[in-house]
């Protein structure tokens, strides 16, 4: 059975940063299981349509997957050190990416440079220690998808912006739909 890991990066005490970790708690409310409390196949598809979040009529052709979720703080290198074990991993993290606020993009690290903000929420810019960790043949997953919401407010608040917000229910379609 594949094992997919869903990993929120973030601070929630600075405002809309706290994507990461937010989704991740919505994640278990919705019943998937923290890591290393999985006992079998999550039916992530049925999870979103008893919230209402995916309509009946959508097929969606997940094989049986074993999904775990899990919040790994600000740094990047401890998301992915928090991988091993997983075959693929889905990383939701507020990015500047310069698109309209509460606008949410998936890709895979390959597909794209660094933000070239010069701007990192974190520790380590997320595109770049991917890449870092692949070059030196260091990731533990065979796929990394990346889930990034664009932040409006960086800064000492408690909760994210209202668009930022609004934008979940995108964030936990892209996730579903980066599950092959």
């Amino acid at each position: 059975m594949k094992r997919i890991c869903i990993v929120g990066v973030g601070n929630e005490l600075m405002g809309d940063d706290g994507i990461g970790p937010y989704v991740i708690r919505k994640l278990h409310e919705m019943g998937v299981p923290d890591r290393g409390e999985a006992t079998g196949a999550v039916d992530l598809p049925g999870i979103l349509r008893k919230e209402g979040l995916l309509d009946e009529s959508v097929e969606t052709g997940v094989e049986e997957v074993l999904i775990e979720a899990f919040d790994s703080g600000t740094s990047m290198l401890r998301a992915i050190y928090d991988m091993e074990g997983y075959d693929e991993a889905i990383v939701v993290d507020a990015i500047d990416f310069g698109g309209e606020v509460g606008e949410v993009v998936t890709f895979d690290p390959d597909e794209v440079e660094s933000t070239g903000t010069g701007i990192s929420m974190h520790s380590f810019d997320v595109i770049e220690t991917i890449k870092m960790m692949i070059k030196l043949d260091e990731l533990p997953v065979k796929r990394i998808r990346v889930v990034a919401v664009q932040p409006e407010a960086v800064c000492r608040q408690d909760g994210l912006s209202q668009s930022v917000n609004k934008s979940i229910c995108l964030v936990l379609h892209y996730i579903r739909f980066s599950i092959d």
